[in-house]
């Protein structure tokens, strides 16, 4: 119970730790905003995964871990494309606000087709019987809660990041 979470939590920091030092852009405004962006997904994605373990009465194994990695990398993936697309809309003029709402608008579809079709193939995972089907109910439970909830949460809250964390400055904070 407890241990767990406070596990989870330190993989939580460790694995924002690694993804913030490896910024594509060190040292620039855009890899700042990535870094936030990266940082907002990941908090998602791993109260997701966390809420469909406890649910599931699943418990926070290797293989869930493992999982949190895959989830990690993608939600990642994710924002950082909402936060290019917003600084590009910027780039060329618009507020942030703007910028937000239309980056959320250009990438909704795909991000929604990307991450339904990833949800969709652990469906198997979740549903496993027979030999190991443990392990990969722990991976798929994890995998499946964490990425609909990054889906539908972080879809709303990066373009509300990158607005709240760039403001109506031309550079964002540095």
């Amino acid at each position: 119970g407890t241990l767990a979470v406070a596990f989870a939590w330190v993989a939580l920091t460790h694995a924002t730790m690694i993804l913030s030092a490896r910024v594509a852009v060190a040292g620039t405004a855009r890899g700042l905003q990535a870094r936030r962006a990266r940082e907002g997904a990941i908090v998602a994605i791993l109260l997701g995964a966390l809420v469909a373990i406890f649910v599931r009465g699943s418990a926070n194994d290797i293989y869930f871990q493992i999982g949190l990695v895959t989830l990690i990398g993608l939600a990642a993936k994710n924002a950082i494309l909402i936060v290019e697309f917003a600084v590009k809309a910027r780039d060329a003029g618009k507020s942030a606000a703007e910028a937000a709402v239309e980056a959320a608008r250009i990438r909704f579809r795909p991000l929604v087709m990307t991450s339904m079709a990833f949800v969709l193939g652990v469906v198997p995972l979740v549903i496993a019987a027979g030999a190991g089907a443990g392990a990969r109910r722990s991976m798929g439970t994890g995998v499946f809660g964490g990425m609909l909830f990054d889906t539908f949460v972080a879809t709303l809250f990066i373009p509300l990041f990158f607005k709240v964390l760039t403001g109506d400055r031309k550079e964002p904070r540095a």
